[in-house]
């Protein structure tokens, strides 16, 4: 008798589901000018996660990585204190896809789950890798996710998707400027369902941790709650003390390959944008001098196919699902703001800048631009 036969009788009931267990890691790359924020955020980690309910379940690990200090991998207990769990001597640089590698393999271990969500925290560019003309002091440096200010290292995205490539999370919200743009989100949509980011500069004092700590532990996921606790908090800064302003979105990740061949037919049949077009910028000229615009008004400008744009548009707006923006952000009018960036080429030779071949979108998408149909 086969086996099946025996799997299928009633004497044996299939099991009930496991209960849902979610474990949160905070990836803090903070040897850097963040750092004072960095311990602002922990006191603040500390409150959220002493306001869970009991029947809420879920662990808080944080990876901490301050100046002049090995980093720990901590967590952050139901009453609002601190355990270290791990401190690294090897002295890998935080932001070295083995270290952050190692670093989730000990999460798993000493913080099983059955979903995990990722918040990356330190500075962030977007796609962009180190070869851009930077002018603050110190610099905000022009690569990716991380800053690591005495080695002046940084992670490329494409590096950010090779360390976590195996974690598979619920979500990543990243806490740092720049990242929401369609070259990070591309590359990383085998790896989450779910992305929060801003694409412009966000705040230093990052996200309101005492408020989403809980929403990152809900099921169903209702991230959309945490986009909104930190959109309130600077735009209350920004009603009332003129702060800067926030633009930050919610990217489902899922729509992006149907998004991808959308965007490549519009590139082959309509080319690159003209030399008069004036993309909407994402940056700061003091921060960056290019890299970072408005997807949409792009694509809008590009595509005269109204039938095309159309399913453009709606497959973009799958992938942005809400997107909120003070009318100002770092003095830059969002008028024209949807939430998703995006590099806007005018002739091949820009994509040797900050080295955009290396990312997949050229790869895919973007290249299309410049083929000979269009020449």
């Amino acid at each position: 008798m086969g086996t099946s036969c025996r799997d299928s009788s009633a004497d044996e009931p299939t099991p009930p589901p496991a209960p849902h267990t979610s474990t949160v890691l905070v990836y803090m790359v903070a040897d850097n000018n963040l750092s004072s924020f960095a311990v602002d955020d922990l006191n603040e980690m500390s409150i959220g996660m002493a306001s869970l309910s009991d029947e809420t379940p879920g662990r808080l690990i944080v990876y901490y990585a301050p100046p002049a200090q090995r980093p720990e991998l901590r967590e952050i207990m139901r009453d609002g204190t601190v355990k270290t769990l791990v401190t690294y001597t090897d002295g890998l640089s935080s932001v070295d896809e083995e270290r952050m590698r190692s670093v989730i393999s000990d999460v798993k271990k000493l913080a099983p789950a059955t979903g995990y969500g990722l918040v990356l925290w330190s500075h962030g560019t977007g796609w962009l890798h180190d070869r851009g003309t930077i002018e603050t002091s110190p610099a905000v440096a022009p690569q990716s996710f991380g800053w690591e200010r005495p080695t002046g290292k940084k992670m490329s995205i494409e590096s950010l998707a090779r360390a976590i490539a195996d974690f598979k999370c619920d979500f990543i919200y990243f806490d740092c400027c720049h990242m929401a743009t369609v070259e990070v989100a591309y590359e990383l949509r085998h790896i989450t369902p779910l992305i929060v980011a801003s694409a412009t500069e966000l705040g230093v004092e990052g996200m309101p941790y005492d408020k989403n700590v809980s929403v990152m532990f809900e099921r169903p996921l209702q991230l959309s709650q945490a986009l909104a606790n930190t959109f309130h908090y600077y735009s209350d800064q920004y009603i009332n003390d003129s702060g800067p302003g926030c633009s930050i979105s919610l990217i489902h990740t899922s729509p992006l390959d149907q998004l991808a061949l959308l965007t490549r037919n519009i590139y082959s049949t309509f080319g690159p944008s003209s030399p008069e077009y004036k993309p909407v910028n994402y940056f700061r000229s003091i921060i960056m001098d290019t890299g970072i615009f408005d997807m949409r008004h792009h694509i809008e400008h590009l595509c005269t196919d109204t039938q095309l744009l159309a399913q453009w548009l709606a497959t973009f707006n799958a992938v942005v699902e809400e997107h909120r923006a003070t009318p100002y952000v770092y003095t830059l009018p969002a008028d024209d703001f949807h939430g998703l960036g995006c590099q806007v080429l005018k002739s091949e030779s820009e994509a040797d800048t900050y080295n955009y071949r290396a990312t997949s979108w050229w790869n895919d998408v973007a290249k299309y631009a410049f083929t000979t149909d269009n020449q």
